[in-house]
């Protein structure tokens, strides 16, 4: 199963930087305690990490996952007396996010013969961290997939 996880978040990655350029790989996506202490260098950029995984059918050479994927995006924004650059930066990250969604949903993630769904489960508030002038806009997405019960694939 790990190659298939491995080739799924290498497909989100890939997606995302397709529609996304400006956005750079995060250098912490397991351990969120070192991604938050230094979010100013983690600005603009973005993290794929797969999530739970649940067994949806059981045939007689395959089985049939829905995996979660965490996908998540940082985005810098100006400090201000008001709150105008976080509402700005928010209604960026949902426009980045809906391009993501789109592309995702669209391709199937370039793997028509191992993904057979795409759904995006929910989308969070927006965090903000003050302190780095960093938002954070989270979405998990459902994978489908099949995997065969050969021990030979």
């Amino acid at each position: 199963m790990s190659a298939v996880v491995e080739d799924i978040v290498g497909a989100l990655e890939t997606q995302i930087e397709s529609v996304e350029p400006y956005l750079k790989k995060l250098d912490f996506v397991i351990d969120a305690q070192k991604q938050y202490q230094n979010l100013r260098s983690q600005a603009n950029r973005y993290g794929v990490f797969p999530l739970d995984a649940t067994v949806d059918q059981i045939v007689t050479n395959y089985y049939i996952v829905d995996h979660d994927f965490r996908v998540q995006l940082l985005r810098e924004y100006a400090n201000r007396d008001d709150d105008l650059n976080q509402r700005e930066v928010t209604y960026a990250l949902y426009d980045d996010m809906d391009t993501i969604i789109r592309q995702v949903h669209q391709s199937r993630l370039a793997c028509p013969d191992i993904i057979k769904n795409v759904l995006l489960s929910s989308i969070s508030e927006p965090e903000f961290f003050e302190e780095s002038n960093v938002a954070l806009l989270e979405a998990i997405f459902v994978i489908k997939y099949n995997k065969s019960t050969s021990w030979n694939t």
